[in-house]
């Protein structure tokens, strides 16, 4: 009892010799018992609680990704099923008007460009 008394009279005497240090521990002290009375009793409650967010907030931008990549192919599809279609009605025609050739033309390259961005 007598050690513990001198090492918190050596510790007094020490937050006296530096009053910013006193403040900041002070600070931090009544940081920690708001954060107790909000998610838990004890501070391992709550680095448990900070575990149990962080993680769920890890499945939420896994889920954000999923989102993203399933948007992505969604379009994916679709260009390709519109690009499937218009071959079918360019081999489909009899004649094409000079027009029709120009917007061939375009057509052709932006399925290049598709192509080359998505290995369809």
């Amino acid at each position: 009892a007598e050690d513990v008394g001198l090492t918190l009279q050596q510790r007094l005497e020490e937050a006296d010799s530096d009053p910013q240090r006193l403040e900041e521990v002070l600070s931090r002290l009544d940081l920690i018992r708001r954060l107790s009375r909000r998610y838990g009793a004890t501070t391992g409650e709550m680095l448990d609680r900070l575990t149990a967010i962080e993680d769920e907030l890890k499945t939420l931008n896994d889920l954000d990704d999923l989102t993203d990549q399933a948007e992505k192919q969604d379009l994916e599809n679709y260009c390709i099923q519109t690009i499937s279609r218009l071959n079918e009605m360019i081999q489909e025609a009899d004649t094409v008007s000079p027009e029709q050739e120009a917007a061939i033309v375009i057509f052709r390259r932006a399925e290049k460009h598709f192509e080359d961005s998505c290995q369809y």
